[in-house]
């Protein structure tokens, strides 16, 4: 709602203020991954584009009118996102797409065809995106009991190659950065 919206804001308000002095490269997500809450997490959640680009304009300006040095950004799960929510209309200051090479179990670890997918998808973000993007989520390793099981592979030198094989291509294609 309108309310929680502008309570959250106070919130971040606060938050960037006791921040603000902090030296390290601080980026807040303020709206991480809407499609996933749009279409797959079953609740109701569902924002009209015209209120999240109101309630994100209101956050980014209470974090910057505390803190003007650190970022704002969005998290997008790919191109869903973009397409759906379109990046350039929201008031923030980079883009942080999140590239998996989803697959349940048909790009096993140190796949050709994952890496190739993952560069494909890096490519468009290059291509597409108006505003300056990171990778701020890829796949990655993990223990087999791990509650996200299929979509991560390998130990940590399979994640190691896979991280190796697509930063260049995430450099070549225009990306700003790349976070863990």
């Amino acid at each position: 709602s309108d309310n929680d919206a502008l309570d959250y804001a106070l919130y971040l308000y606060a938050l960037a203020d006791a921040l603000e002095n902090k030296p390290a490269l601080l980026a807040y997500d303020v709206y991480n991954e809407p499609n996933f809450s749009w279409y797959l997490n079953g609740r109701n959640m569902r924002k009209k584009k015209d209120e999240v680009c109101k309630y994100t304009t209101w956050w980014y300006d209470a974090i910057k009118a505390a803190d003007p040095n650190h970022l704002v950004t969005l998290g997008g799960t790919a191109m869903g996102d973009v397409m759906v929510w379109d990046d350039a209309n929201m008031k923030i200051d980079f883009v942080s797409m999140h590239l998996y090479p989803y697959g349940s179990g048909l790009y096993p670890a140190g796949s050709a065809v994952a890496v190739q997918k993952v560069k494909d998808m890096v490519y468009w973000c290059g291509n597409t995106l108006q505003r300056p993007w990171i990778i701020g989520e890829t796949g990655f390793s993990s223990a087999s009991e791990s509650c996200l099981q299929p979509y991560v592979w390998g130990n940590t030198s399979a994640q190691y190659n896979f991280l190796n094989t697509k930063l260049p291509s995430i450099r070549d294609c225009g990306g700003a950065g790349f976070a863990l």
